[in-house]
């Protein structure tokens, strides 16, 4: 569940390219040039998933993002969640650590390659079915909202994108400071195949901070490969889990929450 600002992002996206405005147009390629000024980022994050019933609390997980482009791209969870996310460049990795169990993919087969590409050009190299402007929200200190627009004390824009390949129903939403000058990154929406929408919003952004190598080390070991058809689960209901990770006992099959078929190695 994520708030009606997300909801109506997700929406109203439809699923052929935007014909954006030159003022638009100028936006997004400022967003462009501020990505690709990041060789990398280090960021605290917090995830909120708002409870379905509206007597209970909502839940909230938190970690820390690391990003070195060309991608490589890491997600801790240190509280709320025994998920793990590890792109060495070539696969993503999502490891359930409760359970030791992990499920992988091309990065290249997923939205969340938009932001760890070498040449970052959102139009050039994924639908962008989505440009939104929106005016200072102004939430103030305190607290955790699912929508990274929500804490920023001014202007933002809020771009989504897709793969190209029509089989591929990932969606990303990027959420960013709307500024003359350099955006800054807020936070992300990514939306897989099945629904399920995973939000993070980012504080302490550290810029191209020096990062360790071995940071972005993934093992094959234990994993299934879940091909081309999308992320296949960032987040189950509970948002935090590793949703449709294999198993790594060869006597069991496990199947993708993406297409319902049997995992194969």
């Amino acid at each position: 569940m994520v708030t009606a600002f997300v909801a109506a992002m997700l929406a109203a996206s439809p699923a052929l390219a935007l014909d954006l405005s030159a003022a638009d147009q100028a936006s997004l390629t400022r967003i462009d040039s501020y990505l690709n000024s990041l060789n990398s980022l280090q960021a605290d994050f917090q995830q909120l998933q708002p409870s379905v019933n509206s007597t209970d609390k909502s839940s909230i997980a938190e970690g820390v993002l690391y990003l070195a482009r060309p991608g490589r791209l890491r997600v801790d969870y240190t509280k709320g969640a025994s998920l793990q996310i590890i792109s060495d460049g070539t696969y993503l990795v999502y490891r359930d650590l409760a359970a030791d169990e992990s499920s992988s993919m091309r990065l290249s087969d997923t939205a969340l390659s938009a932001l760890v590409k070498k040449d970052v050009n959102l139009a050039r190299d994924f639908k962008v079915v989505g440009f939104v402007r929106s005016a200072a929200a102004g939430a103030g200190a305190g607290g955790a909202s699912s929508n990274p627009s929500a804490k920023s004390s001014g202007a933002t824009i809020s771009v989504s994108v897709m793969p190209r390949a029509e089989e591929n129903r990932d969606m990303l939403i990027l959420f960013f400071k709307d500024s003359a000058q350099n955006p800054e990154l807020l936070g992300w929406s990514l939306r897989n195949a099945e629904g399920e929408t995973a939000t993070l919003n980012f504080r302490n952004l550290q810029p191209n901070a020096p990062l360790k190598p071995d940071l972005f080390t993934v093992s094959s070991k234990g994993s299934k490969k879940l091909g081309n058809k999308g992320s296949g689960g960032l987040s189950n209901s509970n948002g935090f889990s590793a949703e449709g990770a294999a198993t790594d006992r060869q006597d069991q099959v496990r199947t993708s929450p993406v297409d319902k078929q049997p995992l194969k190695n």
